[in-house]
């Protein structure tokens, strides 16, 4: 009696060894489900994954298929591999990176060669709970690159690599999540212009003595999602020697609520037979929870101004300093004929002469007393003569504010300035 019932022991602990991974494994098509949905959830496109398999904690899609919602479908034939995937309680998952091959795509002219792609911390939410927030969280960090193109054999451009990555509080799984934090770069740009094809660009860019270009991309950028409250205090671009162009911008209303009205009426637009004055309302009606609080657009100069003054001096026949006294000498009547109100024809004019006598930098605030309604914003727009109070408007010329000495004078007078020390550029 005993030796039977410890043989029977031993079957069932036998048989739970043997089901217990089996019971545990990865069920890669819920997976699959769940990701489609989330990709769906802020796209009109959809997204099919090929045959999955399961290795130990990874799950790899044999390519996949990404159907526009107006579109041909894009097959992508490169395996999609998740490493170190796992299932939450609440029937999310979590994976600590999605990893891409090397891969070498033909495009118009050329060919572009793509590697060390990843993806990491990934967050794929329940269905169920899907949506903006879901697909927002989606991603933790991003790197890619060397990025290169190539015509006829010859490199004409490279990005040495890209990376991207977000933060998330109080964590990026955090049913509460609040506040989205995101930080990337592009180093490493370079690009040849001696082999770009279009003879036009090489005749330009030899007449500016501009032969290769290296730069880098960059930006930063927070979002509290209770009031929407959006800050970019940089999304530039700068190549170097040549010069840097920055925007920096502070809203609020920019609420999850608000991006899936967005995507709605998109999606809507983008459908079949769909009633476009409908959603144009839908967006209008959404527009009016969005305010601006400062904007910024500035331009670091470092040789770009002079090169472009010196080759059109060159082409005109005359000298750099001539030619600059003639350009302020127009500006009065260029901006005046631009049908600009007074107050903002002799402010583009101080401010055209001020950077053509000495550039250094050049920025437009856009800085009220008050945040400003979107509607608002484009209301004032539509009325110049109220745009500069309204708006806050500010021109910075060396970091100097220009103020205009004669609103609307063609005489070329220069403008005055005052120095500037209102703080953030995008008026927060």
């Amino acid at each position: 009696m005993k030796l039977n019932h410890l043989r029977s022991v031993s079957l069932s602990l036998a048989a739970v060894l043997v089901t217990a991974p089996a019971a545990l494994a990865l069920d890669a098509n819920d997976f699959s489900q769940k990701l489609a949905a989330e990709y769906g959830a802020t796209s009109s496109a959809k997204l099919a994954l090929g045959t999955a398999s399961v290795n130990g904690s990874d799950i790899s899609f044999d390519g996949a298929t990404i159907t526009p919602g107006d579109g041909k479908p894009v097959a992508i034939k490169s395996q999609l591999t998740f490493h170190n995937v796992a299932e939450g309680g609440d029937g999310s998952y979590t994976a600590d990176s999605l990893t891409l091959p090397d891969g070498d795509y033909p495009v118009e002219g050329g060919d572009v060669s793509v590697k060390n792609i990843s993806f990491t911390h990934i967050y794929v939410a329940n269905s169920s709970a899907s949506g903006t927030l879901g697909s927002t969280r989606m991603i933790g960090g991003m790197s890619i690159g060397p990025i290169t193109y190539s015509s006829n054999g010859a490199t004409v451009a490279t990005i040495a690599s890209i990376t991207v990555n977000n933060g998330f509080k109080p964590s990026q799984t955090d049913a509460n999540l609040t506040e989205l934090d995101s930080n990337g770069s592009a180093t490493g740009l370079a690009i040849d212009l001696s082999k770009v094809k279009d003879p036009d660009v090489q005749a330009q860019s030899q007449a500016l003595g501009i032969t290769q270009l290296n730069g880098q991309v960059a930006e930063q950028i927070s979002w509290s999602l209770a009031d929407g409250h959006v800050k970019a205090s940089e999304v530039s671009v700068g190549f170097d020697n040549l010069g840097k162009l920055n925007l920096a911008f502070d809203i609020t209303g920019y609420t999850p609520a608000f991006v899936q009205t967005l995507m709605a009426a998109g999606q809507s637009m983008s459908a079949s037979g769909a009633d476009s004055q409908a959603a144009t309302a839908q967006l209008m009606a959404a527009a009016q929870k969005l305010f601006v609080n400062g904007v910024s657009i500035r331009f670091d100069d470092a040789s770009l101004t002079n090169k472009l003054l010196d080759y059109a001096a060159k082409q005109a026949g005359t000298s750099h300093d001539d030619y600059v006294k003639a350009l302020i000498s127009a500006s009065g009547g260029m901006t005046s004929g631009a049908g600009l109100p007074p107050s903002l024809a002799g402010l583009a004019q101080a401010a055209i002469s001020a950077y053509l006598t000495d550039p250094h930098s050049l920025e437009v605030r856009l800085q009220p007393a008050a945040p400003v309604g979107v509607l608002d914003f484009m209301a004032a727009a539509m009325q110049p003569d109220n745009l500069v109070k309204a708006v806050g408007l500010k021109v910075l010329v060396n970091d100097k504010e220009v103020v205009a000495s004669g609103a609307g004078d063609s005489s070329g007078a220069a403008a005055s300035s005052t120095d500037d020390n209102s703080g953030d550029s995008s008026g927060n």
